[in-house]
């Protein structure tokens, strides 16, 4: 993608080419050719990492989605596409594929651009799932063993009453945490489903159900005290924050939850304490969104710094 030491990135392309390259190192081939050796071929999967140029007349064509109003912040996506700029070189794509139409040219297709150029059937998906569902087993061969995922699938364990090396979770492309994937909510009604059926299950929670079951951003009760001089100068602040985490210790993030360290917001001030809580409650677990404990006590910082101003006049 670059030469090392030249540029850097922060995304799952980045990702992808530093996997590519253990690949390489250990295997000795690229994780393009490892995949369709012990993934694609014996399990039949209409599946590329890199695309052969005989399979591009079954591709659809892909269209940008259309936005209903320019990207905010403007000033952000303004320096994005202005050479030079710090948002631009840290940001952009290493590889220039800065359009999702460029996915239609046939020469970016073939390359096997890994956590970006994966082209294939939704059924394939579905037959791999299936086989991770299984515990890595599909017609009577293993494909991943129970050391390799061993990190990743104790929570899992524990709800199906299987040994850890019988379960396989396969991370996707899109996006990582930030609460989305901090808990496992439905996951274990999705596998018995799939253990019985003996097909692949997708389970969609509705809104009513996400607010019912799902683990929410830390509903909050925050105190602030703040030390002002007539000409608007902050001398200090004491904040006392009681976050309100639900029930069930699992789904708290024990060392995700910022407490509200940015209570004091971007202001200079000489003093300041903060003393925050996590208590149980019996309401919805809550778990890590982004930034997670933060925008409660900057809200809260903001909302008190509003009022103040309002009274200085």
């Amino acid at each position: 993608m670059w030469s090392p030491g030249t540029a850097h990135g922060y995304h799952a392309r980045t990702f992808g080419f530093l996997v590519d390259e253990l690949v390489r190192r250990i295997a000795g081939k690229t994780l393009s050719d490892y995949w369709q050796e012990n993934f694609a071929r014996p399990l039949s999967l209409d599946f590329w990492i890199g695309l052969p140029e005989k399979e591009n007349p079954r591709v659809a064509t892909m269209y940008a989605a259309k936005a209903g109003k320019s990207p905010e912040p403007k000033q952000f996506y303004a320096d994005l596409i202005t050479p030079g700029t710090l948002a631009r070189k840290t940001f952009i794509s290493p590889c220039g594929l800065h359009a999702i139409t460029e996915m239609n040219n046939v020469s970016v297709r073939a390359q096997p651009i890994v956590s970006f150029g994966g082209i294939g059937s939704a059924s394939s998906l579905a037959k791999f799932y299936a086989m991770l569902a299984n515990g890595g087993k599909s017609d009577g061969q293993t494909f991943f063993s129970g050391t390799t995922i061993k990190w990743m699938t104790t929570t899992l364990a524990d709800g199906i009453d299987l040994p850890q090396e019988m379960v396989c979770v396969s991370p996707t492309f899109i996006g990582g945490d930030f609460g989305g994937k901090g808990s496992f909510m439905d996951t274990h009604v999705a596998y018995w489903l799939a253990r019985t059926t003996g097909r692949p299950i997708r389970m969609v929670m509705t809104y009513v159900e996400e607010l019912m079951a799902a683990n929410p951003r830390h509903p909050a009760v925050m105190t602030f005290k703040t030390g002002v001089r007539h000409d608007g100068t902050i001398t200090a602040r004491q904040a006392r924050l009681i976050y309100d985490s639900g029930g069930y210790a699992a789904f708290k993030p024990a060392r995700g939850v910022g407490y509200g360290s940015h209570g004091a917001g971007p202001y200079k001030m000489g003093h300041m304490q903060i003393d925050a809580y996590m208590v149980y409650t019996n309401h919805v677990p809550c778990g890590s969104m982004r930034a997670p404990g933060e925008p409660q006590a900057i809200f809260a910082s903001e909302a008190q710094l509003d009022l103040i101003a309002r009274e200085l006049g």
